[in-house]
């Protein structure tokens, strides 16, 4: 069986299955491997950061880097201007000149096509004659293996994806693009083949036109979207259908003491959600607050915020947030001449216990950062099914389910909440309330649930605990990929 995984590496997504050989499957390394920022190369091995040798890549914000699936060597890197293969020669046919990009540009892989990656990216309308989401390919097998482009970069989404993101389907032929319209406030979703963009879906009618910052997150299940709005101090959350590419269930988080919102990510779960801020900005006063989603209504979640951050000094705003392999959420910091990166070590931990470490990650000599560069996409697809990055989560003060891989094709790993105990019950409910399977919890943490003959679909995993407590999260079973 062929293993499907995605991971970050610089700023772009890989959405792709890993190679057979003798019809067994090969080690996927892109969990592991990031490429981001100037000169930074990381790999994550048992929760430590190891730095890559060979990395001296000049990645800024809106670069991208790209690496083999199977042994994590880097393929190619670039500004969009000029692509660079793993010789550090340019690209023959390269993508063109793009003088104004917006957002970090991301690649799309397809599992039909392992070889061929897409480079979508917004170009904004003092760039190229028309502004909206642009897309060129890089082909692998080109150039006696070294990569080239295929053809020029296309306009498919004419004014729309000031922000926007990948997020895989249900099927594993499929990706959606969701695309903001900013004269609107519309969302589009574009699935996405091996033969192209499809019809766009309205996936939300707006109600009034964004703002201009890029900022839009999915959580790792594909399920939660946050995107910020034209107002400054609010965010605006929904629930996505992977199925039909329909956002519902907007929740708005207004947070009226603040001046702006610099980076948005979501704990591994996706019921956790932390927010990067400016309280001002002469001076520069910022805070990373969090936001407890698991109950999805507008005076929970709001009422929730908690700060989690000491306020920083002006040399060291606070910027994007970015969910690792290791689920943790790594933060940058201050300006071009910040050597550190902060981490948050238990996003799924409620206040202060999630452990916010200011000066956690020394970057290697020489290496800096931006506040603004470390701006990945969030979405790892699917969930490693031996559970890499997941050990954690059974070592934290959880208040709720945590289940994994989620989508599932065979079965579930539960981690409980510390308050779970002997009494304690799960039932596993389909979308119509029916009961399919009940388990009474002994004193593990960790509970596996087999998926046996239950067909494909979405189920509830409802949680009782002895003291008359409820906890819920909806999990779906899928084909196996």
């Amino acid at each position: 069986m062929t293993v499907h995984r995605a991971t970050w590496m610089g700023v772009f997504l890989l959405i792709a299955a890993g190679r057979t050989a003798n019809g067994q499957s090969m080690v996927d390394h892109r969990w592991d491997h990031w490429y981001w920022g100037e000169n930074n190369g990381w790999h994550f091995v048992n929760d430590t950061v190891v730095t890559l040798p060979g990395s001296p890549l000049p990645l800024t914000f809106k670069s991208v880097a790209m690496s083999d699936p199977s042994s994590g060597d880097l393929l190619f890197y670039g500004d969009l201007v000029t692509l660079w293969n793993a010789d550090h020669q340019p690209l023959a046919n390269n993508v063109g000149s793009f003088s104004s990009i917006g957002g970090s540009p991301q690649v799309v892989t397809l599992s039909a096509e392992p070889d061929k990656h897409i480079l979508i990216f917004f170009a904004e309308s003092n760039g190229p004659p028309s502004a909206g989401l642009w897309s060129a390919t890089v082909d692998m097998d080109l150039a006696n293996g070294l990569g080239d482009v295929i053809a020029p970069a296309a306009l498919f989404a004419p004014e729309r994806g000031l922000k926007w993101t990948p997020i895989p389907a249900i099927t594993t032929d499929t990706t959606w693009i969701l695309a903001n319209e900013p004269a609107t406030g519309s969302y589009y979703a574009y699935p996405w083949t091996v033969n192209g963009p499809g019809q766009a879906v309205l996936s939300l009618q707006g109600a009034e036109p964004t703002g201009n910052s890029h900022l839009m997150k999915v959580d790792r299940s594909g399920s939660r979207v946050a995107a910020n709005t034209q107002y400054d101090q609010r965010l605006d959350l929904f629930r996505f259908d992977r199925t039909s590419g329909l956002l519902t269930d907007t929740l708005t988080v207004w947070m009226a003491d603040i001046v702006g919102i610099t980076g948005i990510e979501f704990a591994p779960s996706g019921t956790v959600l932390y927010v990067a801020v400016n309280y001002s900005i002469t001076p520069r006063i910022t805070d990373v607050l969090q936001f407890d989603l698991s109950l999805w209504n507008h005076a929970a979640v709001n009422t929730s915020r908690r700060s989690v951050a000491d306020s920083l000094p002006e040399e060291q705003p606070v910027g994007k947030l970015q969910l690792g392999p290791d689920d943790r959420i790594y933060v940058a910091r201050g300006h071009m001449d910040s050597t550190h990166l902060a981490v948050i070590m238990a996003p799924e931990a409620l206040g202060t216990a999630c452990d916010y470490r200011p000066n956690a990650i020394p970057l290697s000599g020489g290496r800096t950062i931006a506040f603004d560069v470390l701006n990945l996409p969030t979405l790892h697809w699917p969930i490693p099914s031996n559970g890499v990055g997941q050990v954690e989560t059974g070592n934290t003060d959880r208040s709720h389910l945590v289940a994994w891989p989620n989508p599932a094709a065979d079965g579930l790993n539960i981690a409980l909440p510390r308050s779970s105990g002997p009494g304690s019950t799960i039932h596993l409910f389909d979308v119509v309330g029916s009961l399919k399977r009940s388990f009474e919890i002994g004193n593990d943490q960790t509970l596996f649930i087999p998926r046996g003959d239950l067909c494909d679909g979405f189920y509830t995993l409802h949680l009782l605990l002895a003291e008359g407590q409820h906890s819920a999260t909806t999990i779906v079973f899928g084909p196996s990929p």
